[in-house]
């Protein structure tokens, strides 16, 4: 009798986009956390050139993207990764993949074409949740605050520059509207440093966004959490930066950001984090995993950020922290996210 295999899970890590170093700093975390009693678990490294890459012997997804040991590239294909001219089968990926060419449903539209299960939101949900101008008109039509903003494509910065004075005033804020990680985003204060940071964002994006400025108070972060059966929208938590939540304060190996339960006045504002996150993931039919963030002003108003349908998995990453809080471990949470991937193989 044929010995029954343990699932054979893949972990995406890297990619081709902007933001590949956030999730190899999460990779190890991760891959730590998937029981290796429970699954048969393989690194997947996605280099800047697409290519995937597997260890020809068991490494730390860090060792793999430092080019520490051997590897052989794979190919995606039906129900598996072809690797030396065999199919190895994939029961389900835990594609912890960032920002474009990961979180924006490109490679979540290929393993749905290939037929493998995957951790977290599906193509649609996916591509629409990257997308910041996008979520500033869901976000309206579901009667949920937001900035105002317009927007600037290429070669529309003269025009964008004059909308933008004519109905901001200065400082304002730019960021591309699919990327995360506070890539290229950033305050202008005059004209000058608007058209700099359009130049500068519109070589990381064709589509940008301009918003009027809002002096923050807090920023909130509510993470949501659907799997074995349960569904969660966290109570809010906080980050302190002491300023812009730019992308050193977030990554940097000096950075003093703290991150923690929401300590403010519990009832109406952590109602309303939750009300309104669970308002978006309904609109977007996200699904398994997502990280929904607001921004409280210095007049104590509350404005819907953005959403990450993939958000960090380092040891500090606040999303695990969330869950934690709620009452389910990261090990734990990571095992019952993939069995959710695996419960859906056709």
């Amino acid at each position: 009798m044929k010995e029954k295999r343990l699932p054979r899970v893949a972990l995406f890590f890297g990619g081709r986009g902007y933001e590949k170093e956030v999730s190899v700093l999460g990779a190890d975390n991760l891959f730590g956390l998937i029981d290796s009693g429970k699954y048969d678990k393989i690194p997947i490294y996605i280099d800047s050139s697409g290519r995937f890459l597997a260890p020809t012997a068991d490494a730390l997804p860090s060792e793999i993207a430092q080019g520490a040991v051997q590897t052989r590239e794979v190919y995606p294909v039906r129900r598996g990764l072809m690797l030396d001219g065999e199919i190895l089968p994939i029961d389900a990926v835990f594609p912890l993949l960032h920002g474009n060419f990961g979180e924006d449903g490109v490679v979540q539209g290929a393993l749905e074409c290939a037929g493998i299960s995957f951790v977290g939101c599906d193509t649609l949900g996916s591509a629409a949740a990257r997308d910041k101008m996008l979520l500033k008109s869901i976000a309206d039509s579901l009667s949920i605050p937001t900035a105002r903003g317009i927007l600037c494509r290429v070669g529309e910065i003269d025009t964008a520059v004059e909308e933008c004075e004519r109905k901001f005033s200065y400082p304002v804020f730019v960021k591309p509207t699919r990327l995360g990680s506070s890539i290229g985003a950033g305050r202008a204060n005059d004209e000058s440093e608007l058209r700099a940071r359009l130049h500068e964002a519109l070589t990381l994006d064709t589509r940008v966004l301009i918003e009027e400025y809002i002096e923050i108070d807090r920023e909130l972060e509510c993470a949501y959490f659907s799997a074995g059966g349960e569904e969660i929208f966290t109570m809010p938590g906080e980050i302190s930066a002491g300023g812009f939540y730019d992308y050193n304060k977030k990554y940097g190996a000096s950075s003093t950001v703290s991150v923690s339960a929401y300590s403010g006045e519990v009832s109406d504002l952590s109602d309303r984090v939750r009300e309104y996150s669970r308002r978006l993931v309904r609109a977007l039919a996200l699904r398994d995993i997502s990280r929904i963030d607001f921004l409280l002003s210095r007049e104590g108003r509350l404005y819907f950020g953005e959403i990450n349908t993939m958000p960090g998995f380092t040891s500090a990453s606040l999303y695990l922290k969330l869950v934690e809080r709620a009452g389910i471990p990261p090990a734990l949470a990571v095992g019952r996210l993939i069995d959710t991937a695996l419960s859906r193989r056709a």
